[in-house]
């Protein structure tokens, strides 16, 4: 799978810790490159804690991100694309009122 324009654009930046804002039409692939960079992100502290880093060693329950969505739509879009991709990553989804 190719990513779209909008993936190609930002996820570098993303992933080197550049904010980025973007408008963009519904299927762009905005939830998948921030679900995708939350998830790169989440396994490379992972990583450096097993290679013995100090300071990104976190406890296994705390959580390593947050992403904040402007609708419920988005929620639940933004949910359901970190359980499809999160799998790999241990991620877990819950949309702020008790659901995983």
């Amino acid at each position: 799978m190719r990513p779209l324009l909008l993936q190609r654009h930002v996820m570098g930046r993303l992933l080197a810790g550049q904010s980025v804002f973007t408008v963009a039409p519904a299927g762009s692939g905005k939830t998948v490159a921030a679900v995708l960079t939350v998830a790169e992100s989440v396994c490379a502290v992972r990583r450096r804690a097993l290679e013995g880093c100090p300071l990104s060693a976190a406890a296994p329950n705390h959580p390593l991100a947050l992403v904040l969505v402007p609708t419920q739509d988005d929620v639940t879009d933004t949910a359901d694309m970190i359980r499809l991709v999160g799998t790999a990553a241990a991620l877990v989804a819950s949309d702020g009122r008790g659901a995983g």
